[in-house]
């Protein structure tokens, strides 16, 4: 990963807990279903939407990643 990418992921952890009762809609869990109606696929869209399916289930653990990695 490059700096830029944990930049990204560490802004979207707190973007999420920052949320209140906002839902996320795009990228999310489900944003491989919605990939196919844009030109051309974003790669911090692809970074997100795979980092959020990956520790969907255990968000401390991705948390914990970024912070080993820095």
């Amino acid at each position: 990963m490059t700096p830029d990418d944990l930049r990204i992921l560490i802004e979207t952890e707190d973007e999420y807990s920052r949320r209140g009762n906002f839902v996320r809609i795009f990228p999310g869990a489900n944003s491989k279903n919605y990939m196919k109606y844009f030109e051309i696929p974003r790669y911090y869209n692809i970074l997100i939407a795979e980092w959020i399916e990956k520790y969907k289930r255990n968000r401390d653990k991705g948390k914990i990643f970024i912070f080993v990695i820095i």
